[in-house]
This record gives C-alpha cells, sequence and structure tokens, in this order.
C-alpha cells in the first residue's frame, strides 16, 4: 500500500499523477537507472540510518553514485552511519527497501539532502515501491521530502567539475 500513501501524499501539490509505475523493477540504482533510462547517479536513494540523537532513525537522500562517508557522517550527525535492518526501515519509513523515499512517511523522521545531488537539474526518487519514481527538481525533493537541511555526507562523486559546479552554489562551504 506504501505507492499508494505516495500518491496520497502528492496529492496536496497536484502532482499524484507525475508518480512513474514502472512495468520492470527499480529496486536497485541500476535497475532504476534502466527503467527510467537515465544514468545511475540521477536516480535519488534514501537512506535509512539509526538515529544519532534523540531521534529514532534519520534519512538522508543522496545521489546514485555516492557512498556514505562514516568520517563525514559522524562531523555531521554526532554518531557513527549505522543503517537500519529491511524490518526497521519498514517500520519507520512504511516503505520496503528498493522503495524507500521521504514521501508518505509512517512516521515523522529528520530528512536530511545530501549535495551530490545538486549536479543535476531533475532526480528520480523512489515512491514507496520497488517499481515507481517520480522525476523532481532537487527544489522539489527537498520541499516535498520536508528536507531539515543540505549536507554533505558522502564520497565517491566528486569530480573536479562537479566540485566546482556545487562549490558555485555554497553549498559546500556552508551546508546550511
Amino acid at each position: 500500500m506504501s505507492l499508494e500513501d505516495v500518491k496520497a501524499y502528492f496529492k496536496q501539490w497536484d502532482r499524484e499523477e507525475d508518480v512513474l509505475v514502472l512495468s520492470s523493477s527499480s529496486a536497485t540504482v541500476e535497475l532504476a537507472a534502466e527503467a527510467l533510462n537515465t544514468e545511475p547517479e540521477r536516480i535519488a536513494k534514501t537512506l535509512a540510518f539509526r538515529g544519532t540523537g534523540e531521534e529514532e532513525a534519520l534519512l538522508v537522500v543522496t545521489a546514485g553514485d555516492a557512498k556514505i562517508d562514516n568520517k563525514k557522517f559522524r562531523q555531521t550527525f554526532g554518531g557513527k552511519a549505522r543503517m537500519l535492518s529491511p524490518e526497521e526501515t519498514l517500520e519507520h519509513t512504511g516503505h520496503a527497501v528498493g522503495g524507500v523515499c521521504p514521501f508518505g512517511l509512517k512516521k515523522d523522521l529528520p530528512v536530511y539532502m545530501d549535495v551530490s545531488l545538486k549536479r543535476f537539474t531533475t532526480v528520480f526518487p523512489a515512491c514507496g515501491s520497488g517499481n515507481s519514481a517520480i522525476e523532481l527538481t532537487c527544489e522539489e525533493l527537498y520541499t516535498y521530502g520536508k528536507a531539515e537541511k543540505w549536507v554533505d555526507v558522502c564520497k565517491g562523486w566528486k569530480t573536479v567539475e562537479d566540485y566546482q559546479q556545487v562549490a558555485g552554489t555554497g553549498v559546500l562551504s556552508d551546508p546550511q
């Protein structure tokens, strides 16, 4: 029922019809990129972590080619990056792994957007199932995902050009 929850969530912006239900699996970055005929790095993956403070859990949305940098995560959130199990992820988000997104969450969780996404005009996050997505600008993703702020907690994605493009936004020097 998670896909229907996300569609209902997008109704408040009249965007429920923009949710794409794919004929093939989009449960991994590679499958989603293939199903959407786009580059893997444009897939916005949502990762669920154990809370590092008072919160039970938190979500970080990153570009498809980005990997969590444990040192940056610890510096940003004050604790070790420990992912939730698939069962815990479903319990906290209402979405099964492969369809996790920051939309229509079961519990009110803090959501953070990683600057690795800012390289793209649009990205494709999942929509609550392993065969769904929606194309959004980074601003829309931030707004609809009710993000707390932009963070820089990933590695493996930055080329010199990426850094220059994102640094020009002021995001890398000031993650607010």
